[in-house]
């Protein structure tokens, strides 16, 4: 429809529209294209007059294309996305774009295993969510907050504030990204050694996601959930190593970088503790040497350190 108006505030609206849920479905080449093109078409200073879908949707291009650029394998890219992204949002000072804005980049720090950064980001999100009444967003930033602490090994504090933030979620009724939010607490579960709890809510979780078909969420769910069974050794060993295998080909369909790497180094460290050094950096050597950037985040460090030790 825009298209036929030729009307291009609302062709950025529906950029993120459309791009929004390619990337909820899993689908994040296509999401990429076409909230880069959002981006592209998107005339901050002519399109904010218009507010909606125009303005607002213009900066949620571009934190729709951090997302799926970190999920790609494009790790600082994605980043820069949310730099200016967040420059925009500063600069018009709107405070419910500000708050959304900000709590969409303490989630990519979040992606890249950077609790300070994402402590820094989620403690803005929740004192502007508060002081707007803004309960959606204040829930949001207390699970992030929660996983940041736990990450810096304040590990019972962050529980406590993940599962205040998972109920207030829940309570907005919201399902888009609770999946992942229950990953998150499940993780820290699994810090916790709260190997049921964690299960419990990543079962909850792959029945939520295969219910609302979000499925970008789904290769580390699986991961997570082969983390906590491992810890059920002997006999958790094969039902983690289907998981973690499962995942793995959940983010090669995807073409999520990100997510294999992560899953294959879940792989190849139960590979290692077996003995199966050779198959591990087999798996392993490939998947790094695909990235071009982000060697110094947290999974590209830990992946080049373990190919090192399988020499």
């Amino acid at each position: 429809l825009a298209e036929e108006q030729q009307d291009t505030a609302l062709l950025v609206g529906g950029c993120h529209a459309l791009g929004q849920d390619l990337f909820s479905l899993g689908d994040l080449i296509a999401a990429r294209r076409t909230v880069e093109r959002g981006i592209a078409l998107f005339d901050p200073e002519k399109h904010r007059l218009r507010n909606w879908p125009g303005g607002q949707a213009g900066e949620q291009c571009y934190l729709y294309a951090a997302f799926a650029l970190w999920m790609l394998g494009y790790p600082d890219q994605a980043l820069q996305r949310d730099m200016e992204a967040l420059a925009m949002a500063e600069e018009f000072a709107n405070p419910v774009n500000l708050i959304n804005t900000l709590a969409f980049v303490a989630l990519v720090h979040v992606l890249r295993r950077e609790p300070a950064a994402a402590r820094q980001r989620t403690k803005a999100t929740m004192e502007m969510s508060t002081q707007q009444r803004n309960p959606y967003f204040l829930a949001w930033g207390t699970v992030l907050h929660g996983w940041a602490l736990a990450a810096e090994d304040q590990v019972e504090d962050g529980i406590a504030e993940i599962e205040q933030g998972v109920t207030a979620y829940a309570a907005t009724g919201s399902q888009t990204w609770l999946p992942y939010l229950f990953a998150l607490q499940a993780e820290t579960y699994g810090r916790a050694k709260r190997v049921d709890d964690g299960l419990t809510v990543v079962s909850e979780a792959l029945a939520l996601a295969d219910k609302t078909e979000e499925r970008c969420w789904q290769a580390e769910l699986n991961r997570v959930k082969g983390e906590l069974l491992l810890t059920l050794a002997p006999t958790g060993r094969v039902e983690a190593e289907n998981c973690f295998t499962h995942a793995l080909n959940i983010a090669r369909d995807q073409h999520a970088k990100s997510w294999e790497l992560r899953a294959a180094m879940s792989l190849v460290r139960l590979w290692g503790d077996q003995g199966k050094r050779k198959k591990a950096r087999e798996l392993l050597a490939p998947i790094y040497s695909w990235f071009t950037e982000g060697f110094d985040t947290a999974d590209l460090t830990e992946a080049r350190a373990f190919l090192d030790e399988l020499k």
